[in-house]
């Protein structure tokens, strides 16, 4: 089932790059507090993405 996820997650992840929009506009962790990465919210790439 995680290889779901993650294939989900990439596929997401390409078409915001596609997009050329930011990661953080679609993550759940786009929030000060939830975010510890200093470019938060203009990140185009992130380890931690995971999608609303």
């Amino acid at each position: 089932m995680n290889f779901w996820k993650q294939l989900k997650n990439n596929v997401l992840k390409l078409m915001i790059k596609l997009d050329n929009g930011f990661l953080c506009d679609t993550c759940r962790f786009n929030h000060q507090s939830d975010c510890p990465h200093p470019e938060r919210p203009n990140r185009k790439e992130c380890k931690d993405y995971e999608h609303k």
